[in-house]
């Protein structure tokens, strides 16, 4: 490492429970051929990285971090897309280009490459990105809004949108609606003129989201008769599409009997266990789908940013802000469920020379 440049950088290097900080210095990356190197601002934190200490989901050492926002430092050869001083985030999963669904040009690959997972991520001073996936930042949008768009918008606009085909009037039930994606699929599915019930698992986090988003059809799906209050609040015909990304056994059989006819179940997540009972006569006699959704194309990134910059997709709710130094602490706070959306961690309050924005302040919403 001598001779090279260093920088702070949080860096996993081993399994297990969190024990203090794993802040280091850390060689600073050097952008490569078609790479942009980031000098972050911010980034988020969610339950995958929790779930990394302990899964062997990525290889070690990694830094961790999906969603870093900031403003360019460098570039490397051929990367002529962005100048140095943009302010910029990250907005999708680098394709391989060689598998089957790439080859024949379908908007997903069996081998994607995710930041902070195949490659080291945001939770550091500096990142080096695929200028393909660099994504700029809307004026009036700040560091701290974009990193927790920036994976969550496309992959709930990729699950309400594209595969749930919500239009204006229908009724959308979000399960784990606290959560980051649960909160980014309420956020997009009102932008669609939908009438949206969040659900959460604890009442607590049932009274923090009215205050947050400023609605009331939120119910606890801990209660035993939480399906009863969805039908209060939208009617016996129940809901024209589920976005459940829990695959709990114990909910499922309950969502699903929420369904109206004709209605749709997506999902893009199994943290509640992910084998689930299914009634295939109702499913068939009712018209009813279930969608499985992986990652979302590039043209999803580029459709959720143009409605950003539009005005018509706002920005989730701020709760929370940390530094790197505290992951540890967050890491638990996330693996005991007292979390709200995703965790900011705010990097650094500067960037290189030139690189100030009137849009660099955060939005204070919480």
């Amino acid at each position: 490492m001598t001779g090279r440049a260093m920088m702070r950088a949080a860096v996993l290097e081993r399994r297990g429970e969190p024990d203090g900080s794993y802040v280091r210095s850390w060689p600073r990356p050097t952008p490569g051929p078609g790479e942009v190197l980031v000098a972050v601002r911010t980034v988020t934190t969610a339950s995958f990285d929790v779930q990394a200490r302990t899964l062997p989901i990525t290889e070690l050492p990694r830094i961790l971090g999906q969603d870093p926002a900031g403003v360019v430092a460098g570039t490397g050869a051929g990367a002529t897309r962005f100048r140095v001083g943009d302010r910029v985030t990250v907005g999708g999963f680098q394709p391989c280009g060689s598998c089957g669904p790439c080859r024949g040009g379908r908007p997903f690959c069996d081998r994607h490459e995710v930041l902070g997972i195949q490659r080291d991520g945001g939770q550091a001073e500096f990142v080096t990105v695929p200028e393909e996936l660099v994504v700029p930042i809307p004026d009036g949008i700040g560091f701290a809004e974009a990193s927790t768009m920036a994976i969550t918008y496309p992959v709930a606009w990729n699950l309400i949108s594209v595969n749930g085909m919500v239009r204006p009037g229908d009724r959308v039930l979000v399960m784990a609606a606290a959560g980051g994606l649960g909160l980014a699929c309420v956020q997009v599915a009102r932008s669609l003129g939908a009438h949206v019930v969040a659900a959460v698992g604890a009442r607590w986090k049932a009274d923090r989201l009215r205050e947050l988003l400023g609605i009331d059809s939120v119910v606890d799906y801990s209660r035993p008769d939480w399906t009863e209050d969805v039908r209060r609040i939208t009617g016996p015909g129940g809901v024209d599409l589920v976005a459940d990304n829990i695959s709990n056994p114990a909910l499922f059989e309950d969502t699903l009997r929420l369904l109206a006819s004709g209605g749709r179940l997506v999902t893009c997540g199994a943290h509640g266990g992910g084998v689930v009972s299914v009634d295939i006569r109702r499913l068939y006699l009712n018209r009813q789908s279930i969608i499985g959704v992986n990652i979302p194309g590039q043209d999803v990134v580029t459709a959720v940013w143009r409605h950003v910059e539009q005005g018509r997709l706002p920005a989730p709710p701020l709760v929370e802000e940390f530094t790197l130094d505290d992951l540890p602490d967050v890491h638990r706070l996330i693996a005991a469920r007292k979390t709200i959306g995703r965790t900011l961690i705010r990097v650094s309050e500067d960037g290189p020379p030139g690189a100030s924005h009137p849009n660099d302040h955060d939005t204070e919403e919480s």
